[in-house]
């Protein structure tokens, strides 16, 4: 075999040279990897494994995020139970103030400074619920009859929703009075009498309540109802009475003693309903009485929403009122009880989703982390090995270098 005795190609040393350069390579990327502590640096270190572990980035950081809404969810829900819990404490001094006044051995000036303490109640109560925030949004002001709370975990599609009553609040009040002077003689169905229209936002569910003559009434106000104290009276009978819809009612809140056939001593003809009232007028509940020659009192007509909207008007500056008020605080408390026992549901459906989203957390990122992470062990060893081949190969290609030197010797 013959051999090519040449000083311009040194295949020796190329070949060293090459092996020396991937060497260098592989140095550098241990050394970054190492540096990052990252196994994929750039696309070329792992194409398909970098697209997975963006993807596993970007869902853990929009799943962090949802675990932070999830926590506020939770806070937020126990905002409103902690106002509900003195709103609790509050009914039950209420109605331990109504028990004491109820007793016939209490005169008047008793009564009234029981009332003075429960009126202060009632209205802390009201204060309350428009004073109950988080994060500079009224709760449980009465503002909607629900409020409903979306919050996101961080999935395409993952809300859990948060509904809760209000505490209590007036969403409007009644005015624009108006005035029907059509001839009741020529149609039992049209009345000459005075009604009212509501401003406001009235809702199915609200309560309208009022003082007859002192006594207390509250009737709840159906769909149809809301409809026309909304809208005003009809262009053309026949009209609704007030006294129709007590009939309706299921569990009319009348004051003890107090009821739909003794409303005839105030005036008003309970047995001409299907002829005609001509007390009360239409449109849902009408106020003030016309025909009859009576003059009924009609004070603190109100329309309320919320857990405690049966409250409103109450008093116990007698046993009559005191009976009632104990009817209506027994009532209100079954209601925010029940409330109560919905918060608890929420927030112990927050905390089970806010810790299995926590465990798919942790169990993506270590997904991630074996895809995209360092291994310090095997990185290391590799640095080691570079570094000594590096070395070793600089070494071999100064020999390399050194071998086409025996050339001079056939010049001399």
């Amino acid at each position: 075999m013959y051999i090519l005795t040449s000083i311009n190609t040194n295949t020796s040393a190329t070949l060293v040279s090459l092996a020396l350069a991937r060497n260098e390579r592989s140095l550098a990327v241990a050394m970054e990897r190492l540096s990052t502590g990252l196994r994929i640096n750039a696309a070329k270190d792992d194409a398909a494994g970098l697209a997975i572990a963006k993807k596993m980035a970007a869902d853990i950081s929009g799943m962090q995020m949802g675990i932070r809404n999830l926590n506020d969810g939770i806070s937020m829900v126990q905002t409103i139970e902690g106002a509900y819990h003195v709103a609790l404490s509050m009914v039950g001094r209420m109605r331990e103030l109504a028990v004491q006044a109820a007793n016939g051995t209490l005169s008047e000036a008793d009564r009234a400074n029981l009332d003075a303490e429960y009126q202060n109640l009632k209205y802390g109560i009201q204060d309350l619920a428009k004073n109950t925030q988080w994060n500079g949004m009224n709760l449980i002001d009465g503002s909607s009859r629900v409020q409903t709370v979306q919050l996101h975990n961080g999935s395409d599609t993952g809300t859990q929703d948060i509904t809760f009553n209000q505490l209590y609040g007036e969403p409007g009040s009644f005015n624009n009075r108006w005035q029907n002077d059509q001839d009741s003689t020529a149609d039992p169905d049209i009345f000459a009498a005075t009604g009212y229209v509501f401003d406001g936002d009235i809702q199915s569910g609200d309560v309208i309540s009022m003082l007859l003559d002192g006594k207390y009434l509250a009737i709840t106000v159906n769909a149809d109802d809301a409809f026309y104290l909304k809208n005003g009276p009809p262009a053309a009978p026949p009209f609704r009475s007030f006294t129709n819809n007590i009939q309706r009612e299921s569990q009319p809140k009348f004051e003890e003693g107090f009821s739909l056939s003794n409303l005839a001593d105030m005036g008003v003809s309970v047995a001409a309903i299907t002829g005609g009232i001509r007390a009360f007028t239409v449109l849902g509940y009408p106020i003030l009485p016309a025909n009859d020659g009576k003059t009924i009192s009609v004070t603190e007509l109100k329309v309320t929403r919320g857990d405690a909207k049966y409250l409103t008007n109450t008093s116990i500056t007698n046993t009559s009122h005191s009976q009632t008020a104990l009817r209506r605080l027994d009532e209100t408390l079954e209601i925010m009880t029940k409330t109560m026992s919905q918060f608890g549901s929420y927030t112990s459906g927050l905390e089970t989703a806010s810790n299995s989203m926590m465990n798919t957390f942790i169990n993506l990122q270590q997904s991630q982390s074996r895809i995209e992470d360092a291994d310090y062990a095997a990185e290391t060893i590799n640095l080691a090995k570079t570094k000594i081949i590096a070395q070793a190969s600089t070494a071999i290609l100064a020999q390399a270098n050194q071998t086409k030197q025996s050339v001079l010797a056939l010049l001399q």
